[in-house]
């Protein structure tokens, strides 16, 4: 069973603490929700709106310091994750540029590799026209990849 919940990537640049608070407040509903027999994953639903603004800032690098927050903390959670990244990619409300998103997500998706494997499991989904699926498992790195240009 899944529980979703909504974040925006702004957020995480704003406030440092944000994602050691988010984790572990997250594992604690989940933990309410579930039971010995039953572990409820989080579907963690990442918005980096407005696109215009916060896409080019991502691909300049701006947003490393908390991508590592957010990698760092991930652990709290205490269990794999379904993290989806600008959700709703190509709703023109999202002022997304294609190209840009591309880069962005990529870069992410790197980082994310990089710091995320070796401290704890993360189920990544993001599958509507770009088809990414990746299971970080401790050791093991599983990619499935389908980008439309």
């Amino acid at each position: 069973m899944g529980y979703t919940s909504y974040l925006q990537i702004a957020e995480l640049l704003e406030d440092r603490n944000k994602s050691s608070r988010y984790f572990s407040e997250m594992r604690a509903v989940l933990d309410e929700l579930g039971d010995e027999d039953h572990v409820i994953l989080a579907h963690i639903s990442l918005s980096l709106t407005p696109g215009s603004v916060v896409i080019p800032q991502i691909n300049e690098g701006q947003y490393d310091k908390a991508l590592a927050q957010f990698a760092a903390a991930a652990p709290l959670l205490g269990r794999p994750f379904f993290l989806r990244l600008g959700y709703e990619f190509n709703g023109h409300w999202n002022n997304y540029s294609a190209r840009d998103y591309k880069r962005a997500w990529q870069r992410i998706e790197s980082f994310l590799a990089a710091n995320l494997t070796a401290r704890s499991d993360l189920l990544k989904l993001k599958c509507h026209a770009f088809c990414k699926v990746l299971f970080f498992n401790r050791m093991h790195l599983f990619s499935t990849l389908c980008i439309e240009p």
